[in-house]
């Protein structure tokens, strides 16, 4: 591994997963993907990553469920939400289960790249 700080991305969406791996590395981080939750848990073993994004919609696992279980067995892990969904209450749900962050799509990758700066600071970790 690289010395670079690693990001799991987690979507379902093909398309969404490329474009946010594509801007993460872009942003100088070293970006692994996962096209469902199943996926993301295996890979969290073998990517070791500083910080995941999660997708809060997906199929099997649901996003929330997901959040729960890396916020448990990988607490020193920050994990920004990402949702399409805009309801107050999904954020306020996603924070409460340990998301660092929520991030809407569409995604403002300017505010995405300060997110993810924050989140890597050790400070910022739980």
């Amino acid at each position: 591994m690289t010395g670079r700080r690693r990001v799991l991305v987690v979507d379902d969406e093909p398309d969404v997963l490329d474009m946010l791996r594509e801007s993460l590395e872009f942003m100088g981080y070293e970006a692994s993907t996962a096209l469902s939750v199943e996926q993301a848990i295996v890979a969290m073993a073998r990517v070791r990553p500083h910080l995941v994004l999660l997708d809060l919609m997906m199929p099997g696992m649901s996003g929330l469920e997901a959040l729960v279980y890396f916020c448990q067995h990988h607490r020193t892990v920050p994990v920004i939400v990402v949702t399409g969904r805009k309801e107050p209450e999904i954020a306020r749900q996603a924070r409460a289960a340990g998301a660092v962050a929520v991030v809407g799509k569409p995604i403002d990758f300017d505010a995405l790249e300060d997110l993810v700066a924050q989140a890597m600071r050790p400070a910022a970790r739980p």
